[in-house]
């Protein structure tokens, strides 16, 4: 099993402290949001480890090389006019088989990679894991049916009507992996099927979605499900307080 982790943004957002490095770089707990990530990926035996770049790739890449697992860097130079819609597709050759999936701005505890590693995979495409609390407007939240499985997701779905957040951790298996990269394809390239201009190679269009349209496009046909965060601890950060909440959370 390999990890595909997406870190080529900027995090404008952190401006208002004075940060100017890549988001993931931020230092948590003895370490960096990445090197959390791949600290704990080598606790479990993850030896492999795609990254997609941008901002400042080359700090980045430093940060990654520091650390006994080995590293593939794919570059997203359009990484601040994109999302990770198109951060994900420019890594498709490395979607071969099973994956861990990373938005490199989430701290987590790491037992976490436990629930994804050792989740049976019969009849399971993918797993995704699930923050149960009520969401706002700005979460990417998940509709599920009484079994667990994700019927739909995204950011403009109803509140009321999903059981949490996706946290931006999950595990996609071989079996969906051509599906999805035909998906992550349409929609950064396909005007026709995306409503026509706005959508082709000669503007960003769906390449600025968030990669979570590509499955939920996905959702009929494969048998996504979640893992409920639980009793463990995930924070995204995106501003100074969310940075603050992690913080406070490792103590």
């Amino acid at each position: 099993m390999k990890a595909v982790i997406l870190a080529a943004g900027m995090g404008r957002r952190l401006s208002s402290m004075g940060w100017e490095k890549p988001k993931c770089l931020l230092p948590v707990g003895g370490t960096t949001l990445l090197g959390h990530v791949l600290e704990s990926l080598i606790a479990r035996g993850v030896r492999e480890a795609v990254i997609v770049v941008g901002y400042r790739r080359g700090v980045v890449e430093r940060e990654a090389s520091r650390f006994d697992i080995s590293c593939t860097f794919v570059e997203n130079a359009d990484f601040s006019s994109t999302n990770t819609m198109y951060s994900l597709f420019l890594a498709r050759e490395f979607l071969t088989g099973d994956f861990l999936y990373f938005n490199a701005d989430v701290w987590f505890d790491a037992e976490l990679l436990d629930l994804l590693i050792g989740v049976g995979q019969v009849g399971m495409d993918g797993v995704l894991v699930l923050d149960e609390k009520t969401c706002g407007d700005e979460e990417v939240k998940m509709i599920l049916d009484d079994r667990g499985r994700v019927l739909q997701i995204g950011k403009a779905l109803d509140p009321a009507e999903c059981a949490g957040e996706f946290i931006g951790i999950g595990r996609f298996n071989h079996s969906i992996c051509s599906a999805l990269i035909v998906s992550l394809g349409r929609f950064c390239f396909d005007r026709a099927e995306h409503g026509g201009a706005g959508l082709g190679h000669d503007t960003q269009g769906g390449r600025s979605l968030f990669f979570e349209a590509a499955v939920d496009d996905l959702l009929g046909d494969f048998r996504v499900m979640t893992v409920p965060l639980g009793e463990l601890r995930a924070v995204e950060i995106d501003t100074a307080e969310d940075y603050a909440l992690a913080k406070g959370m490792i103590g």
